[in-house]
């Protein structure tokens, strides 16, 4: 169930950032997961070294801002006890970074 909640999630966010238009999308299995700062396809961390670090960085500090610790290097990691209410405050978080954030991430 975390798992497949956490795959959920993924969806939404990289939903967001498509809708959005923004060089942002996740990654990752189950209720792991990491930002990348990049459109292009993400198969090893070649396609990630020449992406701009400073995107995760504003991340890491606005979801602190917003009441949510994630990795700095984007790596988030979904535990049990969250709920939907959790996760949607979640999402609303990353929206208000890609609104935030637009003219850097486009």
């Amino acid at each position: 169930a975390l798992n497949a909640r956490g795959d959920v999630l993924r969806e939404r966010l990289n939903a967001l950032c498509r809708d959005a238009g923004v060089r942002l999308q996740f990654s990752g299995l189950g209720s792991l997961m990491n930002l990348h700062p990049t459109l292009q396809p993400v198969r090893s961390i070649d396609d990630v070294a020449a992406t701009d670090q400073r995107v995760r960085d504003l991340f890491f500090f606005h979801m602190l801002e917003q009441g949510f610790y994630v990795a700095r290097r984007g790596f988030i990691v979904l535990s049990l006890p969250l709920e939907d209410e959790h996760l949607t405050r979640f999402v609303a978080a990353c929206k208000a970074f890609i609104d935030r954030y637009a003219g850097l991430l486009a």
